[in-house]
């Protein structure tokens, strides 16, 4: 089976990682896959991997953000003819793509790529099928323009019932199915190799997380706070930023002012890895949601979670289950 799988711009980040490995995944069970995005760092890990991918026109400038699945804000009006004239262009190419790859299946990843797609494989005859990643933004105009395909996919209990409750296109709870993100567990070997090549003594304070504009509440904090934990901790503390984004440089900047008031490099902003479970050792909390969250409590660390939607504190039996509902990401 051929399946083209479309994203918008794929550096690091909880969907993105999912679009990966789906991709490789598939590609191991002899699926012919091929991923189109505007490109980024998971893009190219994509590619390192065996899976083709196909380029779509940039979604990484400013006004790109208005067609994020967790943005709340609608375009300007001034932003609006300059994002029409983008959503051609992309529509265009996936067009093309579609007609050169003659896939069996395409499967979009965002409310735009959905939307961009819906028309094309309706005219083509070629199933759609969406994941929704989030609780998408349902106001005026944006629930008439969100496209849910031929088949839905939800990553959790909270995003199928959030589209139930404000998807004007879906009726029944049948329609959707739930696919919850996953991670590759490490084997013991990873586990030990990670274990002999960081031994830290230091008491570790991890975020890992797509740092742009709305998700990146938790790393501002940590900076905010970083001064109280020095002087309670002194050296014997170190906190680690890891991702990259649109606030990247902001936070970097911010964790540098730290660094020079204390005159110690408490806080090591690191940018994006593949894997940032990588900076765990014995001594380590992380801090975040979602994937980045499974990561660590996968090789043992224990877990705050806390985001831009929402706190749950601690990870223990207690909250486990309210946690698995809303996949780890403390919506509501």
């Amino acid at each position: 089976m051929k399946i083209l799988m479309l994203a918008d711009t794929l550096n690091t980040g909880g969907a993105e990682t999912h679009i990966k490995t789906l991709a490789i995944s598939l590609k191991k069970l002899s699926q012919g896959v091929t991923v189109a995005s505007s490109g980024g760092s998971v893009a190219k890990q994509i590619v390192k991997n065996g899976v083709p991918h196909r380029k779509l026109p940039d979604t990484n400038g400013k006004y790109a953000s208005n067609f994020r699945q967790c943005n709340k804000s609608a375009p300007k009006i001034e932003n609006l003819p300059f994002a029409f004239v983008q959503a051609v262009r992309t529509s265009r190419a996936i067009s093309r793509i579609i007609e050169s790859e003659k896939p069996d299946i395409v499967h979009a990843h965002t409310r735009r790529t959905a939307f961009l797609a819906k028309y094309i494989c309706r005219m083509r005859k070629i199933p759609l099928i969406v994941t929704a990643h989030a609780s998408f933004d349902m106001e005026f105009p944006k629930n008439i323009l969100s496209q849910w395909g031929d088949g839905l996919v939800c990553v959790s209990e909270d995003v199928k019932t959030h589209l139930l409750h404000h998807s004007l296109s879906i009726k029944l709870p049948e329609d959707i199915e739930i696919i919850f993100n996953g991670v590759n567990l490490p084997t013991k070997t990873d586990i030990n190799t990670q274990t002999s090549t960081n031994k830290s003594h230091k008491k570790r304070i991890v975020f890992a997380s797509r740092l742009d504009y709305d998700c990146s509440d938790i790393a501002y904090s940590i900076c905010r706070i970083a001064p109280k934990l020095y002087e309670k901790f002194g050296e014997e503390i170190e906190i680690i930023i890891v991702g990259g984004g649109s606030e990247y440089k902001q936070i970097h900047q911010k964790a540098y002012i730290v660094n020079q008031k204390l005159n110690h490099e408490l806080i090591n902003v690191v940018g994006e890895v593949e894997s940032p479970s990588k900076f765990s050792n014995l001594n380590t909390l992380f801090l975040g949601v979602s994937r980045a969250a499974l990561e660590f409590m996968a090789v043992g660390t224990p877990v705050l979670l806390c985001g831009n939607e929402g706190y749950l504190g601690l990870l223990t039996d207690k909250n486990l289950e309210k946690a698995q509902k809303t996949n780890f990401t403390c919506r509501g």
